[in-house]
């Protein structure tokens, strides 16, 4: 019923039938290496003939510094006109939860990030969207990087190959997501967004240095975004341009590359043109926790699930 509900709520976004929302929810639910952490996954208005409303979570695994911690991300809030007043105990449901996990929200609607922001919720607002040329001869001007894998690292397209992450420096107070192997083939596996991967790996398959790639447009024009990045290697983000260039070489051209600095990464890109887009990434954390900072991603939240 629900995936139903979510199929007909949002039709006009291409979206999916019921099926396509089954397969996303058993993937939220079932695939997901961190679903049995927490027994939260929504909540529901209507009764057992029709779903009038409804408002996901997905259980992640974050850190704050070298602690691991657990969190929740906001999905697919959805509700007919009629309930809109109804939905206010659901939205509290989740406020009550950052009282002991994490919580966080990629995917907001306007309505929903006023309510967030009336909630305490902590935004990024420094969001910039870097627009590059995407075919080779031009994107080389704007994003030099040096050739992926050397010495005891070798390039991989093969999520599987990764065995173990190699140690990341993250300053205590500072909340990120957790990345692991199992992590990765679970977020490279989702059935609502196609993803490539390339690594740097060791003779271990330890992994130094990722990317991760997804479909995306600007202007309606087909484009490649970089979602997903991570730097343990000596050259730093060398390697992560590096790995940006070897997988595009295997993907089809598209005229657009779409880079997202949301802190202080792709410091030495030129980019062709710099976006600001409205902030949509939130986040809530409970008081004992004592965070300091927030290291975001896009590959966060409910974004290509």
């Amino acid at each position: 019923m629900v995936a139903g509900f979510l199929a007909r709520h949002f039709a006009s976004q291409g979206r999916g039938d019921a099926e396509a929302w089954l397969r996303r929810m058993a993937h939220w639910w079932d695939a997901n290496p961190a679903a049995r952490d927490h027994p939260a996954r929504g909540w529901f208005i209507g009764d057992r003939h029709r779903v009038r409303a409804f408002a996901g979570v997905i259980p992640f695994r974050y850190r704050v510094g070298d602690k691991p911690v657990l969190a929740l991300s906001g999905t697919s809030w959805a509700m007919d006109e009629a309930v809109r007043s109804s939905v206010i105990p659901m939205a509290m449901k989740l406020q009550r939860l950052g009282d002991e996990a994490v919580l966080v929200a990629t995917t907001p609607s306007p309505e929903v990030r006023s309510m967030l922001r009336k909630g305490g919720w902590s935004e990024l607002e420094n969001h910039q969207r870097l627009i590059l040329p995407g075919f080779p001869g031009l994107r080389r001007l704007f994003l030099r990087g040096n050739p992926a894998g050397s010495g005891s690292l070798r390039l991989t397209f093969e999520v599987d190959e990764v065995k173990s992450i190699a140690p990341q420096k993250v300053r205590a107070g500072v909340l990120w997501r957790d990345t692991t192997p199992e992590f990765l083939r679970w977020y490279l596996a989702s059935p609502a967004r196609r993803h490539h991967f390339a690594g740097l790996v060791d003779g271990d398959g330890r992994l130094s240095a990722h990317v991760i790639v997804a479909p995306a447009a600007v202007r309606k024009m087909a484009a490649w975004e970089v979602v997903d990045i991570s730097s343990g290697s000596a050259d730093g983000e060398g390697s992560v341009t590096g790995l940006v260039e070897a997988l595009l070489a295997t993907l089809p051209r598209r005229p657009w590359l779409i880079l997202n600095r949301l802190g202080t990464e792709w410091r030495g890109v030129r980019p062709l043109k710099v976006g600001r887009p409205k902030p949509t990434l939130f986040h809530r954390s409970p008081v004992n926790l004592a965070v300091k900072e927030k290291r975001w991603q896009m590959a966060e939240g409910d974004l290509g699930l």
